[in-house]
């Protein structure tokens, strides 16, 4: 039976004693250059307290920021808990404001999925894609999600999606 975009949107959530999966979405955003500790303090907060499409008790995201190197670049990764799903119209604001805000403070492709997504540029092959992206943006491919609505049924990036955003790594 097909699963719906809620169904599907799940996270490994840190608690103080562990991990628990819970309703929510991981967002990435690659950065061409190599990011430091310090860099990841500053661009962090305005990640963090930004003003989104639903309210700020529906939501917790990560407290600190994690990041990591890659072949050309740096990953900066966030994950958001949902407490309690926004309105459907609502929804789709709210995925594409994240990514457009990590777009603004220096990320050259940012895109978002449930647990099984990777934090690699590696994702975006076609061959070796796990299939997990739920949605992504750059400059060069624009917005791209194939099921914005909660209610519809998962449909990750397809290959033509991926091979577009692919692009966007090559153009820094």
């Amino acid at each position: 039976m097909a699963r719906t975009v809620r169904e599907c949107m799940e996270v490994a959530w840190r608690t103080e004693t562990g991990h628990e999966i819970v309703a929510g979405l991981t967002f990435y955003g690659w950065f061409p250059s190599l990011l430091a500790a310090g860099d990841v303090q500053t661009l962090w907060p305005s990640l963090a307290a930004a003003s989104y499409s639903i309210q700020s008790e529906q939501i917790e995201i990560t407290k600190e920021a994690s990041y990591s190197s890659v072949d050309h670049g740096s990953i900066l990764v966030c994950t958001v808990r949902i407490h309690d799903w926004p309105s459907a119209n609502a929804w789709p604001d709210f995925v594409k404001q994240i990514l457009s805000r990590l777009l603004s403070i220096g990320a050259k492709v940012a895109w978002c999925g449930n647990e099984l997504c990777a934090h690699s540029p590696d994702i975006f092959i076609p061959e070796t894609a796990t299939g997990n992206i739920y949605a992504a943006l750059s400059n060069h491919a624009g917005y791209v999600c194939r099921s914005p609505e909660l209610t519809d049924k998962y449909v990750p990036l397809c290959d033509r999606d991926l091979l577009s955003v692919k692009k966007s790594f090559a153009s820094t």
